[in-house]
């Protein structure tokens, strides 16, 4: 009998703990990554090693911080044959992961996601318990949905400005839809009614606003009022930047009054960046005296950009004017963008002009403090397609790579100019040849820099260069001599350059592997927040690490730093109101950039200032170069890593040029 009693007891013990423990399992419904967690390190390096079979074992975890994770690797990696499995996740009773499920979704594009993301939807969810999952569903239907959806989602007129979670989706669908160039008017008018309602959150005018600074090919010819009114009530400047490229859009007088005002009044240099950008929608007569008082603005910025509207804009009659302008303006990118223009838009009739101009330039390369310098000269001198040997002799045998590889960009100009015979006559067919002879020059020797625009140049159809070229040994010596995984997207670039010269179809690209694991060890002994500091030739930038988000992608940054990689480097590129960036290996460093790491794709934005991506050539070919974003810049969204954002020092970001480099970084 007690045998009996004791063992209905331990029965008894054993149903009420599974009744405990079962509960308790399912009350778990908080995600909470932490990078030092050693099952988050096993799933991030299964997803650094696109593993999809094992990531597919934790989409059922217990544990709601793993389904979330695993769902953004998948999100990541985004192979077709994980569609059917996540789809379980959307019904997943935590609301972050549902969430995550539908991003992964959407990331893979494929037009029969559409149909399980709707389903996914709850309308019933009044209580916004859902509220991020139905987010997402609607901002992943933009992305593989076709027209049918777009119309649906563009014409939901119930929500209201307390729902702002699913203004925010309807926002991000149509936006995604803009991207991929799938427009219809209801979702153009959805998005300026958005923009201009007071009631409306400011995070979704964003959204709204960006439609019109970032699709193409919008008929704004009757909304010119509402984005007006828009622009006028914009308190934000973020709001003002966008809407001002798509005042410009609209190509109405009263947008360009507004515009010019704009121009005269705005603080905001970036707001001012984007406002010379939106007036190339309007002739010529109508802005170019704004655009000549741009020259004179305090903000370097400002100036360059209205010298790139003379490059690209400029007309023939004020030729005269870009060169004296030329003479007198600074920084130096705004005074040599301005001698290309006078270069490009001089009547070939002015040839004592042209000497003298083009003997100015040749001059003012050979004064050039910086190899940037020499490089914009050399640019500026390709608009004088008679320079070429200038540009081959100086440009091929200066020391900077940087030099060199501009040398040859811009002899692919020249050669792939529409006017090319017309520039040369006669001897335009031995400068075509002596042109291919200078690009094979370029791939031999081994430069990166210079082989890049070389393979580019030759694969243009301007030049029937297959004709010109007696072989293409030289092409497979290149190939042989590079350094795989790191050389990958150089790679299949000669490649197919190989095959346009032969006459053949373009290779499939070689995808390659990753042949540089995570480093876990370099985070650890960190703070979970840990934290850099940028000491630059203009200030100190401080910026917050995200490893809980990016793992692999902060671990190799802390590696390079610890190398000492960045110290002495120049930012490189500088485009005002969009990014500045930094990490070109020279040759001499090509064994200590020798690899790639794989993207890591979150749910984060580009949606404000001072997010720091991952530059790329091709989805997992990050390796040393990192951007910082000026401003949102919402298009780099599920293609880009952000694995950093600035704490402090945004008006330092603000003020890097070209040239401008970073002392040190350290770690706190």
């Amino acid at each position: 009998m007690k045998k009996l009693l004791l063992g209905g007891l331990l029965a008894i013990i054993c149903l009420w703990q599974n009744a405990c423990i079962a509960p308790f399992e399912e009350q778990l419904t908080d995600v909470n990554t932490n990078y030092r967690d050693s099952l988050f390190r096993h799933i991030a390096d299964l997803q650094d090693q696109q593993q999809v079979d094992s990531l597919l074992n934790f989409l059922d975890h217990p544990n709601p911080t793993y389904r979330y994770q695993t769902a953004m690797a998948f999100a990541t990696i985004r192979d077709s044959s994980t569609l059917i499995p996540l789809t379980a996740l959307l019904e997943d009773k935590v609301d972050k992961v549902r969430a995550a499920a539908a991003f992964a979704i959407g990331q893979t594009g494929l037009p029969a996601a559409s149909s399980f993301l709707s389903d996914a939807f709850d309308q019933a969810d009044t209580a916004g318990v859902y509220a991020l999952a139905n987010k997402a569903i609607l901002e992943a239907i933009g992305k593989c949905g076709d027209k049918e959806y777009l119309q649906l989602l563009s014409t939901i007129q119930t929500y209201e400005a307390k729902d702002s979670a699913l203004l925010e989706g309807q926002a991000w669908g149509i936006y995604r839809y803009g991207i991929r160039k799938i427009i219809i008017p209801e979702g153009t008018a959805r998005m300026a009614q958005l923009v201009q309602d007071p009631t409306v959150p400011t995070a979704v005018k964003l959204i709204a606003a960006n439609y019109f600074f970032r699709v193409e090919n919008l008929r704004l010819d009757t909304l010119g009022p509402s984005l007006i009114a828009a622009y006028r009530q914009a308190d934000d400047p973020r709001l003002r930047m966008a809407l001002a490229v798509g005042l410009g859009k609209t190509q109405q007088d009263t947008a360009l009054s507004v515009l010019l005002e704009g121009l005269s009044q705005e603080q905001d240099y970036r707001v001012k960046c984007n406002i010379l950008r939106a007036l190339a929608n309007f002739e010529y007569d109508q802005v170019s005296n704004a655009v000549f008082a741009a020259l004179l603005d305090e903000n370097p910025h400002v100036r360059l950009r209205a010298a790139d509207y003379f490059l690209a804009k400029g007309e023939a009659k004020d030729a005269g004017n870009y060169w004296r302008r030329a003479k007198v303006s600074t920084p130096w990118r705004t005074q040599l963008t301005l001698y290309a223009a006078s270069n490009r838009y001089l009547a070939p009739a002015e040839q004592e002009a042209k000497a003298i101009l083009n003997r100015e330039l040749r001059q003012r390369y050979f004064r050039a403090q910086t190899p940037y310098e020499k490089a914009a000269a050399l640019t500026a001198l390709a608009e004088f397609p008679w320079n070429y040997r200038f540009i081959q002799r100086e440009g091929y045998r200066d020391s900077s790579h940087v030099v060199r590889g501009a040398s040859v960009q811009a002899l692919a100009g020249i050669s792939a100019r529409p006017n090319f015979q017309a520039s040369f006559g006669n001897a335009s067919n031995g400068i075509a040849k002596t042109l291919a002879t200078h690009f094979q020059t370029a791939i031999s020797s081994g430069d990166s820099y210079m082989i890049y625009p070389a393979a580019q140049a030759l694969q243009s159809e301007a030049q029937n260069f297959g004709s010109l070229i007696d072989n293409t040994d030289f092409l497979t010596q290149a190939i042989d001599q590079l350094s795989l995984p790191a050389d990958r997207s150089l790679y299949n670039l000669l490649q197919k350059t190989k095959a346009v010269l032969e006459g053949e179809d373009a290779p499939i690209p070689d995808e390659g592997t990753n042949q540089h694991p995570i480093a876990w060890s370099t985070l650890d002994g960190l703070d979970l927040t840990p934290e850099a500091i940028l000491k630059t030739s203009k200030g100190d930038i401080s910026i917050e690490l995200l490893p809980n988000i990016a793992p692999g992608s902060v671990a190799n940054f802390l590696q390079l730093v610890e190398n000492g990689f960045y110290e002495g480097k120049s930012f490189h590129r500088a485009v005002p109101n969009f990014v500045v960036q930094i990490g070109q290996a020279t040759p001499k460093e090509k064994s200590v950039s020798n690899y790639t790491i794989r993207s890591e794709i979150s749910q984060l934005h580009y949606d404000q200032e001072g997010l720091v991506g991952m530059a790329h050539a091709g989805s997992n070919t990050e390796s040393t170069h990192f951007f910082i974003t000026h401003s949102p810049t919402p298009h780099l969204d599920g293609n880009y890593t952000i694995f950093a954002r600035i704490k402090s020092g945004k008006d330092v970001l603000h003020n890097i040029l070209i040239g401008d480099a970073i002392e040190s970084i350290s770690i706190h």
